[in-house]
């Protein structure tokens, strides 16, 4: 036994372990003369190390320790070390366990029971193949529960598997067979069957005839990273924008300093005039001849509207109780210049109007006022809206 570094006193010895990978995964948990037993360190025979503080001396193969115990030559440390390594290493007599019912994991079995589980493996699992029955009645050296498969069992190439059920001499000629399973006895799956097999699995979806003619209708490459152009005429072409807003003539202009989304109003003299609207509304309790109208809130008949920018009155609309059945048009004035009517109440009870084709221009800081016409008497609560849209 050889030793690079031996060290003698007490030791504690550690479960035997498969590797020189184990044994070093050991270390951070090892002291000083630890001694750790390793089954297969590459030698060929389980060997036993000790640790010296950073690594590990090898004290022995187990058989030069166990002979060392059987016959001590001197009082050397490490034949004394072996010895205590030896006692630790051998199994109790009594800790032998000869039936396969125990479920200890730290017992061994006994011979006897190592030799009950191989003559239950070879007598369970022992399968002869042949190619016809004549090879199998052929056969010698059978045992009950043998069994035999069958490449051609009928000469029509069919396969069958038997089982030995009895025996007198182990030759196949005397023994009596059972016929476990033949392959006519399996019907093979039709195609339905196998469709209907692999669609019941849980991850498993069904492929049907009209996805696989959807599937087929798609051009190869078809939408492959496709932009849309805005620019694109060619109806066909993947690129194309269907339904696109008429935006002829919009643009971005600026009024008093702030960017404002107009468009040419090809109706009023392609004026370039806002998208969006303004509205502002009059409301009188009576409105009679040649009367002005009042802005909600302001108590002067004659107080009018003064706009940031240049605007055109695009429509107005108009709603009055009119109890007196009386006719009333309805004036625009810009300054002191009438710019001609908006709309007319007729002389009917609750009656309404909407103008929706105006075109008043007014300047910036010019006002804007309503008055009731000369002639038709006196219409009641009255109230009217006049839409705006900046003029560029």
């Amino acid at each position: 036994m050889t030793s690079s570094g031996f060290v003698s006193g007490a030791s504690n010895l550690r479960v035997t372990v498969s590797d020189i990978a184990a044994r070093d995964a050991l270390i951070p948990s090892l002291t000083l003369g630890d001694l750790v037993p390793v089954a297969n360190d590459g030698s060929g025979s389980p060997n036993v190390y000790q640790f010296n503080g950073s690594g590990f001396d090898t004290l022995g193969d187990v058989g030069t320790i166990i002979d060392s115990i059987l016959n001590p030559t001197s009082t050397n440390p490490v034949e004394n070390q072996a010895i205590v390594v030896g006692l630790a290493l051998k199994v109790d007599v009594g800790d032998i366990i000869d039936n396969l019912a125990t479920v200890d994991p730290t017992k061994p079995l006994s011979a006897n029971q190592g030799k009950v589980i191989k003559d239950l493996i070879e007598g369970k699992r022992h399968t002869i193949t042949v190619p016809d029955i004549a090879a199998r009645d052929a056969l010698t050296g059978l045992n009950v529960d043998d069994q035999v498969f069958v490449l051609d069992f009928n000469g029509s190439g069919h396969w069958a598997r038997y089982r030995v059920q009895s025996t007198t001499d182990g030759t196949g000629a005397n023994s009596v067979f059972d016929l476990l399973i033949d392959e006519t006895q399996i019907a093979p799956l039709n195609a339905a069957q196998v469709k209907a097999l692999y669609e019941s699995n849980s991850d498993t979806n069904a492929f049907t005839d009209a996805e696989q003619t959807k599937l087929g209708g798609i051009a190869t490459g078809a939408q492959i990273n496709v932009q849309a152009d805005w620019n694109e005429t060619n109806a066909g072409a993947d690129s194309f924008i269907q339904n696109k807003p008429n935006l002829t003539g919009l643009t971005v202009s600026t009024l008093g300093g702030q960017p404002m989304l107009t468009l040419v109003d090809t109706t009023r003299g392609n004026k370039m005039l806002s998208v969006a609207e303004v509205c502002i509304t009059w409301a009188e309790n009576d409105i009679d001849n040649d009367a002005w109208l009042r802005i909600p809130d302001a108590n002067d008949d004659e107080a009018s509207i003064v706009l940031p920018f240049n605007a055109t009155v695009v429509s107005a609309s108009a709603y009055c109780t009119n109890a007196d059945n009386k006719t009333k048009e309805i004036l625009a004035y810009v300054e002191a210049a009438s710019q001609g009517s908006i709309g007319t109440l007729s002389g009917s009870a609750a009656d309404s109007f909407i103008t929706p084709n105006l075109n008043i221009d007014l300047n910036a800081e010019q006002r804007f006022r309503l008055r009731g016409n000369s002639t038709g008497g006196k219409v009641q609560r009255t109230i009217v809206n006049v839409f705006f849209k900046w003029r560029v």
